[in-house]
């Protein structure tokens, strides 16, 4: 399955080398929500390490905001959901709200909106991906990890670059060499 749906600007082989490290994450954590952003600008390690709020989103009408980048560098975000089955189903947002929404939840008014708001508790079990957009044009993309189970947090951040023939140039949370062990045998 691929998560990514690639755009005019953005580069096959970054796209590819990113859904193999999203795979492998995946098949390792084994999350129960995956959340893939696509960020309209490369970002550096120094987002790896915001964490605060970040598993907790918020509604505003039928869009889903998820904490760290301000809403206006978000190109896109899919949700997938695990299955019983083994793999991972697509949830539309206005059904991943509605859900969200059934359980607990804390209205907010905000008073430069008519749209209500809602809070929502943080998840457990969620995988959070971010990845740049634009590859073709910055010759660089990014690929960016939050990870939740109950109490442990895990935080990747990885570089790839086209000068390297889009492997990786630099990571944080995990070695160059075992980043592009994934990227070589997947």
């Amino acid at each position: 399955m691929d998560f990514i749906t690639k755009d005019e600007n953005d580069d096959s082989t970054f796209i590819a080398n990113c859904e193999k490290i999203i795979r492998k994450y995946v098949q390792l954590w084994k999350p129960r929500e995956l959340f893939i952003t696509g960020v309209n600008n490369i970002f550096d390690s120094r987002w790896a390490t915001e964490e605060e709020k970040l598993f907790s989103f918020w509604s505003h009408g039928n869009e889903l905001r998820i904490s760290l980048f301000h809403p206006n560098i978000i190109s896109s975000t899919s949700i997938y959901q695990d299955s019983y089955r083994g793999y991972y189903i697509p949830c539309k947002i206005s059904d991943y709200i509605k859900k969200r929404k059934e359980g607990e939840y804390r209205l907010f008014e905000v008073h430069y909106s008519p749209l209500k708001q809602y809070y929502f508790p943080a998840i457990n079990n969620g995988l959070l991906v971010w990845y740049s957009k634009n590859s073709l044009i910055d010759n660089k993309g990014t690929l960016m990890f939050h990870y939740t189970n109950g109490m442990e947090i895990k935080i990747l951040h990885v570089t790839l670059s086209k000068s390297e023939n889009w492997n990786v140039s630099d990571s944080f949370g995990i070695s160059k060499s075992e980043s592009q062990e994934i990227i070589n045998n997947n």
